[in-house]
């Protein structure tokens, strides 16, 4: 579901959002931080923020490889001037079964450059990660 954003720019942002986190999902982390700037700020949530594309893509990575097999499913795209809100469910696989979990990012934009999907210049995810953490049951 997107949201009340028309045109070529919706799409191109939709776009960048499912590619993102298929990117993730296929452990692919240079693409996913190929839409960063070199400047960008990264903030998982309570963890410390992380600043540029080189670190982005080294803490990114570091995160997927700490938890079991994660799928993103997009549950809405909103744009409100140049920011993007995502809201997601971020299934992981355990052994005992699947967790779904909830998570909302919030994108900032750099000034659209021209052609194809804008940089971003800001990225916080907000959710609680300790359900893919916790220890399997004995």
């Amino acid at each position: 579901m997107t949201g009340t954003r028309t045109g070529a720019a919706a799409a191109d942002r939709d776009k960048m959002v499912r590619d993102m986190c298929a990117a993730v999902d296929a452990h692919e982390f240079e693409r996913f931080g190929s839409y960063f700037t070199d400047t960008a700020y990264y903030r998982f949530g309570n963890s410390a923020p992380v600043h540029g594309r080189a670190a982005i893509v080294a803490a990114t990575a570091g995160a997927v490889a700490s938890i079991p097999p994660v799928r993103h499913r997009i549950d809405q795209i909103a744009q409100l001037g140049d920011q993007l809100f995502c809201r997601f469910t971020i299934e992981v696989a355990l052994e005992d079964g699947t967790v779904a979990m909830p998570c909302v990012t919030v994108i900032g934009l750099a000034p659209d450059s021209g052609a194809g999907a804008p940089k971003i210049i800001d990225y916080r995810v907000h959710m609680d990660i300790s359900p893919a953490l916790a220890p399997p049951p004995v």
